[in-house]
């Protein structure tokens, strides 16, 4: 076992991370918490180009931690799911979720998920939070796309470097004074941050989290010995070196950049000419809200699945409202409240007559066409516009297909 192996097991034996739910019903379903990366809730986001099926697929979770494996087969009963970890502990408390809620389709495998050989490939791999503590990243990358179908999906999630720039800054702090992953560097490291100046960015950026309010956060959030934190333009590079391209965005804290400049045409314009990456690299600086960088992931020879490198047309895509946002409408205008706290509003045509297939669009149930084709060709011309604002800065999900799910969230 390397060094860089040894150090993450005896990290995670010893500090448990995440804290791991006890009740997934309780904690999650009935909470209505969605797993982004559940392909039975968010098969449009993982698969915009299948149509929704309720078929068997085979899943791996790759550092699976102490619930993730778990929680992925509760929701989706109907798939086959394997998770790997390389601590003991936490598939420990996996195995309790397992018992507790007589989870069927789960297998559990504590190793380094690189060294295990399967005989069969996968529709999904999921990976969050776990190749930014590899000394070698492109060593999993290359793992994923060998043990991936064709068609297959990644779910990846890294830490961005931009808004947790001032913590890294603290973290040389604890390092210089050679803070240990034992109790009482935990404790000194609250007494410290209670009395640095509240406006430090650094502060602000950790106190927003929940990570100080309890040890085992501390210890993988500011003590970590091992990580790394990317530019999206890095983390491209990387997929790409390893034959894997971006294929979708979860959310849009990275996306997001056209939503600046939707009323100067002239603006909109030179962003819309910047390639993609650049424009990418400007929306992760722009929103400063990287600190987990959720993205999904397939091989590049699929190119055409990529909704970030073949963007589909207008006509063809249906939308849904995202989990964690809020929309409200009526004749004059939509206002959209997002998950990141921004709030926008648009001008739109919407007329009473033709509230019934607006609210099917935004449902999902229809494709954009169907209500371009309601409209003169002016009214089409703004409401194509904002539209495209939409897609472009992930305000709405989109797919190929209709926007389906066997659960209702509120």
């Amino acid at each position: 076992m390397n060094k860089n192996i040894d150090y993450l097991k005896n990290h995670y034996e010893n500090y448990n991370y995440p804290e791991p739910v006890q009740d997934i019903n309780k904690e999650l379903i009935e909470n209505n918490i969605v797993y982004y990366d559940d392909p039975t809730y968010n098969w449009h986001k993982i698969f915009p180009e299948k149509a929704f099926s309720k078929n068997k697929i085979s899943i791996l979770v790759a550092g699976c931690g102490t619930e993730q494996a778990a929680i992925i087969a509760k929701l989706s009963p109907q798939h086959e799911v394997v998770g790997v970890d390389l601590s003991k502990n936490s598939l420990k408390h996996q195995q309790k979720l397992i018992d507790k809620h007589k989870i069927k389709n789960l297998k559990l495998i504590c190793n380094d998920f690189r060294e295990v050989k399967f005989d069969k490939k996968f529709d999904l791999i999921i990976s969050t939070g776990v190749i930014h503590h590899l000394e070698n990243p492109s060593s999993a990358l290359k793992y994923f796309y060998n043990n991936l179908k064709d068609d297959g999906a990644i779910s990846l999630m890294v830490y961005g470097n931009k808004s947790t720039h001032a913590t890294n800054e603290l973290r040389k702090l604890f390092f210089k004074l050679n803070f240990k992953q034992d109790k009482e560097s935990i404790d000194s490291i609250r007494k410290i941050y209670d009395k640095i100046n509240p406006s430090h960015p650094g502060v602000i950026h950790t106190k927003n989290s929940s990570e100080l309010k309890y040890d085992a956060g501390i210890v993988d959030h500011i003590l970590h010995q091992s990580e790394h934190f990317y530019s999206i333009r890095e983390f491209n590079e990387l997929l790409n070196n390893n034959k894997l391209i971006i294929k979708n965005f979860v959310e849009s804290r990275i996306k997001s950049l056209t939503k600046l400049f939707y009323d100067d045409d002239v603006l909109l314009k030179k962003i819309r000419n910047l390639n993609y990456i650049d424009q990418l690299e400007l929306g992760q600086i722009i929103n400063w809200d990287d600190n987990r960088m959720s993205l999904i992931c397939c091989k590049d020879t699929y190119i055409k699945n990529s909704l970030i490198l073949s963007p589909p047309n207008l006509d063809n895509i249906y939308i849904g409202t995202r989990t964690g946002c809020n929309y409200k409408m009526n004749n004059a205008f939509i206002k959209i409240n997002l998950d990141t706290n921004e709030e926008f509003t648009f001008s739109m045509p919407i007329k009473t007559e033709f509230v019934n297939t607006w609210q099917e669009v935004f449902a999902g149930r229809k494709k954009l066409k169907n209500l371009f084709d309601l409209y003169n060709d002016k009214e089409k011309k703004q409401i194509k516009k904002i539209f495209t604002i939409l897609v472009e800065n992930v305000f709405v999900d989109v797919s190929l297909h209709p926007i389906l799910s066997p659960r209702i969230i509120k």
